[in-house]
């Protein structure tokens, strides 16, 4: 009876697996563009506003935008297109009610004189909301130009720029060991029409993508004087990481004038892993929170490595301190299985969550971000117009009516009548958590 109850778990336990597919791994959500101009003047940021429309029936938390700026019209796969990537900026620590819209302002560095496009993609915590920049796929787009005669730049070749093996043109991504010196070779060329001098290439990894580094290592390689029209290969060596995950390596071709041209490769470093990659944050309406965690196996499909006898944890904190801690151990994660995990948690208030996956003292996966607890609740509660509660205690002894008001968000109007005389009233807009009140009668 025990073999047979222990089998019929198990089962239970794979079907749940086998449930979950690659769409689970992406947030149901929408992007629209706004710009406050379809052409700028000379030295004028670019500006506008990003609508984020959240469709899941759970609040966005460490939602991430980035923007990107080009020339050309857009192409994927990218080694295949002709147009060149001249910005890169974000915006983090992004949140939004479910089933609702947020706007996201932006400004963003002015350009020189020409046209362009404004590419747009969002990621929550790893979950891609709107496509993926590290691969530079599918991301929401908006055209726009600056004023005056267009200049050319000096451009990374993409066709002729690889890492790893003459093979891996563009951002797929390649083979490499923990730890292990790999080569890449970037080409530029001079387009521009003028003769320049004093470039420099500057390259950093990242882990998954550049929004998820606060501090990348940059690397500078110096460009020797270029004539028009000429082109020039640069060799790069790096070191991979000591952890196996998928890592975004970020080129930046520089001169006096800022950026001329930027472009992506990407980096598989092989091992098995866990990557956190969907987090849902549950529990507005009772206030009683659990954070749910959607796991995927190690991105390394090169070996297809089996991460076996881990843990994965969920820590709740305030002001840097843990306060709350909840674990769970799995028994094993291949690449390309998804599981998810819920995590109930005590705590009423933090105001920052991590999510790893840990084994024999080492992290291989850590993802910490900001919850504005106090502004999504009082949204929350707003949004759904909840009634605001109402207590009252009347005192013989001197003939006073005690009035407690308790909402996240108040807003309310108190009227006393006494027949069809009005005793008090007041309004009230806009306040926080509790109003008492003190009426002589």
């Amino acid at each position: 009876m025990k073999k047979l109850i222990g089998l019929f778990v198990v089962l239970l336990f794979c079907t749940s697996v086998l449930a979950l597919s690659p769409s689970d791994l992406t947030w149901n959500g929408l992007g629209q563009i706004h710009l406050d101009k379809s052409t700028y003047d000379a030295n004028e940021p670019i500006t506008g506003s990003v609508y984020l429309s959240n469709l899941e029936s759970f609040p966005i938390v460490s939602g991430k935008i980035i923007f990107q700026i080009a020339q050309g019209d857009y192409v994927y796969p990218s080694q295949e297109s002709a147009d060149n990537l001249v910005e890169e900026a974000f915006i983090s620590d992004i949140w939004a009610l479910p089933n609702s819209t947020k706007k996201i302002d932006f400004v963003l560095p002015a350009q020189r004189s020409g046209d362009y496009r404004l590419d747009i993609y969002a990621w929550v915590v790893k979950s891609k909301l709107i496509g993926s920049s590290s691969i530079l796929y599918n991301p929401i787009s908006k055209s726009f130009s600056v004023k005056g005669t267009a200049e050319k730049r000096v451009v990374i070749d993409r066709k002729k720029t690889v890492f790893g093996s003459k093979d891996t043109v563009g951002p797929v991504g390649f083979a490499v060991n923990l730890d292990e010196e790999f080569n890449g070779v970037v080409v530029v060329r001079n387009d521009s029409g003028k003769a320049q001098k004093n470039l420099e290439l500057e390259i950093s990894m990242c882990y998954w993508a550049i929004p998820f580094c606060d501090d990348p290592e940059t690397f500078k390689f110096p460009v020797e004087n270029l004539s028009v029209n000429e082109e020039k290969q640069i060799d790069v060596n790096l070191l991979a990481p000591l952890l196996s995950s998928a890592y975004e390596i970020n080129i930046v071709l520089k001169s006096e004038k800022g950026i001329e041209s930027m472009y992506k490769n990407r980096i598989i470093v092989m091992g098995p892993t866990a990557e956190a990659r969907k987090v849902f944050l549950k529990g507005l309406g009772t206030k009683n929170y659990s954070i749910s965690v959607v796991f995927a196996g190690s991105p390394d499909h090169f070996s297809n490595p089996v991460f076996e006898n881990f843990t994965v944890a969920t820590e709740a904190l305030v002001s840097g301190k843990v306060i709350e801690r909840k674990t769970a151990d799995v028994f094993s994660l291949a690449t390309g299985e998804i599981i998810n995990q819920d995590f109930p948690l005590n705590s009423k208030f933090f105001d920052e969550v991590c999510v790893k996956a840990e084994k024999a003292g080492i992290v291989y996966e850590e993802e910490c971000f900001s919850v504005d607890l106090e502004a999504i609740e009082n949204a929350y509660d707003d949004k759904l117009a909840l009634p605001v509660s109402v207590s009252w205690n009347y005192l013989e002894n001197n003939s006073s009516l005690e009035i407690k008001l308790r909402k996240a968000l108040i807003n309310a109007r108190i009227i006393l009548l006494d027949g069809e005389n009005t005793i008090y009233e007041e309004q009230i807009k806009n306040a926080n958590s509790e109003i008492k009140r003190k009426i002589i009668l």
